[in-house]
């Protein structure tokens, strides 16, 4: 399951950023607020909301405030110990 959930966090940032799948996940550690994603706070919004959604989970406060919200490799972490 570990790895599927990297794969759908990866696939679903390339469908929002229009990033190659391939350069997602060459850059899975990096924050997703520097090259090569960029992202404004409107995508991690829509990051944050897809996967609550898609996984019947809710972040909690401290995800955000503590930086784990900020890399794909961190979001899977907390997503693998929630489910």
């Amino acid at each position: 399951m570990t790895i599927n959930i990297l794969n759908e966090v990866c696939t679903y940032i390339s469908e929002i950023s229009d990033l190659d799948l391939n350069i997602i996940e060459k850059n899975i550690s990096k924050s997703l607020f520097v090259y090569p994603f960029n992202f404004q706070p409107e995508k991690l919004l829509f990051l944050y909301l897809h996967l609550e959604n898609r996984y019947c989970i809710k972040f909690m406060k401290e995800d955000i405030i503590n930086y784990k919200f900020s890399s794909i490799e961190k979001i899977s972490e907390i997503l693998k110990a929630r489910i």
